[in-house]
């Protein structure tokens, strides 16, 4: 497994990050918004993650980004989960 952020789906400006397979990675995440985040070889599978840095709302570029339909169904049950669904 990683952590890469997803093209799309991080703070405008923002550079992303990726760890490589099975090695730790320390990032700090200064800009105030929403970061998804896959494992990213198994990114297709859904194993995916979202990151909320302040009180940022769901931007619609975050919201639709263009990701695999199993990704697409977790990223959707985390932002519902925790009041940011559609």
């Amino acid at each position: 497994h990683n952590a890469a952020t997803i093209d799309g789906m991080v703070p405008e400006g923002t550079p992303g990050f990726k760890g490589g397979i099975n090695e730790e990675i320390e990032v700090t995440l200064d800009a105030e918004g929403f970061y998804g985040i896959k494992c990213s070889p198994h990114f297709a599978m859904g194993m995916v993650m979202v990151i909320r840095v302040g009180d940022a709302k769901v931007d619609t570029g975050f919201a639709a980004a263009k990701v695999p339909a199993r990704a697409r169904k977790r990223f959707d049950e985390i932002l519902a989960r925790n009041g940011f669904g559609k």
